[in-house]
């Protein structure tokens, strides 16, 4: 994933990226989210890292990043199935939420959103995607 950082930086229009199960660590995660942080994927609407070595360390880099206004345009993300713990993922998925339009308690568990707006977080709690509806 290190290698890979640089090229998928310079592509501002990607809108999904799914890097499930490929084994990518804090490293790879810290890497994508290099500075500068407004130019972290700008139109990225989906991340999947479901299934990956991303641990607490690289969700709390994912959460400053997100803090900072990095992928300012991500509404689906998918951590679960990483060795991270559970307060590490609720957190990365709480500060997106703030980010994002909250809407109907009906969203399925471990998942906060509306329609459109979906933040998969909690191991076990949710499919291992969702997208726009």
């Amino acid at each position: 994933m290190v290698a890979l950082a640089a090229p998928l930086r310079r592509l501002p229009a990607l809108q999904r990226l799914w890097l499930f199960e490929n084994g990518i660590g804090d490293a790879g995660l810290s890497a994508l989210l290099a500075q500068p942080m407004s130019d972290v994927l700008p139109a990225l609407e989906q991340l999947d890292l479901h299934n990956n070595r991303v641990g607490d360390a690289g969700c709390a880099r994912l959460h400053v990043a997100l803090e900072r206004g990095a992928l300012p345009a991500l509404v689906t993300l998918t951590i679960m199935g990483n060795p991270c713990s559970d307060q590490a993922q609720r957190a990365v998925a709480e500060v997106l939420a703030s980010r994002v339009k909250r809407t109907p308690a009906s969203d399925p568990p471990g998942v906060v959103g509306s329609s459109t707006t979906r933040v998969s977080s909690l191991r076990g709690t949710a499919a291992p995607s969702y997208g726009r509806s």
